[in-house]
């Protein structure tokens, strides 16, 4: 799935008005237009006033039944009906449209109908919401790079435990992939090294915005109804988080208005760290005992996720110990769904893990739990290599 639309905003974000009806076009948006075209790109344009949307249609050759008023929708922006006018007239979903736009009343109409908003800072460049974008063909630079992608993920499973439930779990990269364009060291570093230059996006930029157009074009974001929806990051070995993964889930979580609690899974003690004990020669210590318990649930939060989806954010997985230790201690709480995001997968096999018959525990607290206490059922994942070629 890709991106079919978008919706543009027009005074400001399109027309620059220089005094009563006297109009300039801004600079590129007629570039914007025409490459966005070239890609196959329905474009809309969005405006509450009547006489401000066909003052473009000439110059920027639009089709009337490209032209988005509020006379036509029957509502102003921020109500939904701009965006369900192109969702039905093209037959897409929410996640195949984007908006451009730079004022409120567009980030509302995005934002509530569950469609990344874009800013266009060229008009309003103090609006502290929405990804900010310089100039028109930036753009454009943005949806080529990111939202045309047929194959979002490199690694993914859908598939079910031994008692039927549900385990989902996605990651972006490969080990090689990941290590040579300096992504390994920006997670391992939590942001101190490994930053570079990726097709003209700091490398930071460039893995979250990969990791939120696959999220995105697949639907995750859409999975909590009623916006019951809850991010959170998996604790390193020493209990800390990854600067920079910390900042995609921010960023988000905030974009669809959604819960993100970052101390959501906390270690009690500290584990033993994983990838230290394989270069050491030590990988039999690195079992899901080392993850069982060392490993609660925020005890704050007791009762909040009842009947919550969680997405579970990681930089690298294995085994799965760890997810497979979120998504146990989450379920165990009374989460309803859980999905587990990495950035990689290294490779080996993945077991689902599910509690045998008269295991209790409490996911708030400290834990005893071993792996003897949980049955295994290995799930098989699907490949696609065609994902690396985004990186």
């Amino acid at each position: 799935m890709t991106i079919k639309a978008v919706i543009l905003d027009v005074e400001g974000t399109l027309l620059k008005r220089a005094f009563m009806r006297q109009y300039s076009i801004v600079p590129g948006a007629a570039d914007l237009i025409d490459r966005l075209r070239r890609r196959g790109i329905a474009v809309f344009i969005a405006s509450n006033n009547f006489h401000d949307a066909y003052a473009v249609k000439g110059r920027l050759n639009i089709d009337d039944d490209k032209i988005l008023h509020a006379d036509q929708v029957g509502a102003k922006k921020g109500g939904r009906k701009f965006i369900q006018h192109v969702c039905s007239q093209l037959s897409i979903s929410s996640n195949q449209l984007l908006y451009l736009g730079d004022s409120q009343n567009d980030c509302y109409e995005a934002v509530n109908s569950n469609v990344a908003f874009f800013l266009a800072a060229w008009s309003n460049p103090t609006y502290r919401y929405g990804f900010p974008i310089e100039a028109p063909l930036k753009f454009a630079e943005l949806v080529e790079t990111f939202f045309l992608k047929e194959a979002l993920w490199y690694y993914q499973i859908d598939d079910q435990d031994s008692l039927g439930r549900n385990v989902t779990m996605r990651a972006l990269l490969d080990p090689d992939r990941s290590r040579d364009k300096g992504i390994t060291d920006l997670l391992k570093s939590k942001g101190a090294r490994g930053t570079r230059t990726i097709r003209g996006f700091k490398s930071n930029e460039y893995l979250s915005m990969h990791l939120f157009a696959s999220v995105y074009l697949e639907g995750l974001h859409l999975t909590g109804s009623g916006r019951r929806l809850i991010w959170c990051m998996y604790p390193g070995h020493d209990g800390h988080y990854t600067s920079v993964l910390d900042a995609f889930i921010t960023m988000i979580s905030r974009q669809f208005h959604e819960r993100y609690i970052p101390s959501l899974i906390q270690r009690h003690t500290p584990a033993i760290h994983s990838s230290s004990a394989r270069y050491q020669g030590n990988a039999s210590r690195v079992t899901l005992d080392n993850q069982l318990q060392s490993i609660r649930i925020d005890p704050s939060i007791s009762g909040k996720i009842v009947g919550q989806s969680v997405i579970v954010i990681d930089d690298f997985t294995t085994q799965g110990y760890s997810f497979e230790t979120a998504r146990n201690y989450l379920l165990n709480a009374g989460a309803s769904s859980i999905t587990c995001i990495a950035v990689g997968k290294y490779p080996g096999r993945y077991y689902a893990r599910s509690p045998k018959d008269g295991i209790v525990w409490d996911s708030f607290a400290t834990s005893p739990l071993t792996e003897s206490d949980f049955a295994s059922k290995l799930v098989q994942p699907l490949i696609d290599a065609d994902a690396l070629a985004s990186f």
